[in-house]
């Protein structure tokens, strides 16, 4: 009689291990099977769900026009990772606008590189884009570089550089450009 006793208090001991164990497998994975295991197997009539890529968004500013002022305005641009969209950002800002914006940007102006950390943007341009232009085109261009250089961070510092010096200057009548710029440097709307 002792032994049969024994053996149905080891088996209730062990059929309580299992209870525990199998809902703390439940809980653990929330009736989803651990990776790499092969419970759950297409040719069941389930399907493979892969992650979808993270969009992230950065904004190229472009110019527009209003009754008596001139705004930058964003358009965003979407990219796998912060850098490629910060880059695509970038080189966009050297190509035509969109439809109804317009650019300070002289049209002949080549970014020739650029780099970027968490506080600083260094961009490097082309002898182009501190030629010609008026007051309002000299603030929409740097304007530009700066809101696009920093939309993914807006407190960061950015460095201007033509053929790779530093600029002090931008335009014909001599816009005064303060190295490092930031956004608070500049107004939207000008």
């Amino acid at each position: 009689m002792k032994i049969a006793s024994r053996r149905s208090q080891v088996g209730i001991v062990l059929a309580a291990v299992g209870l525990v164990g199998g809902v703390a497998y439940y809980l653990l994975f929330q009736g989803n099977p651990p990776p790499g295991s092969n419970s759950s197997n297409p040719s069941q009539g389930q399907s493979v769900v892969n992650p979808v890529p993270q969009e992230h968004q950065v904004s190229v500013y472009w110019i527009e026009a209003t009754e008596k002022k001139l705004r930058a305005v964003p358009q965003v641009v979407k990219a796998v990772n912060n850098e490629q969209a910060l880059e695509q950002a970038i080189k966009e800002l050297f190509s035509p606008p969109p439809s109804g914006f317009y650019s300070g940007i002289p049209p002949q102006t080549k970014l020739l590189n650029f780099s970027a950390n968490d506080r600083d943007v260094f961009i490097n341009l082309s002898r182009e884009f501190k030629e010609g232009g008026g007051s309002a085109s000299m603030i929409a261009r740097v304007t530009q570089v700066v809101y696009t250089a920093t939309s993914l961070n807006p407190e960061a510092n950015v460095f201007i550089l033509v053929e790779g010096e530093p600029i002090g200057a931008v335009g014909g009548e001599g816009l005064e450009v303060k190295q490092p710029m930031r956004r608070q440097d500049l107004p939207l709307e000008f």
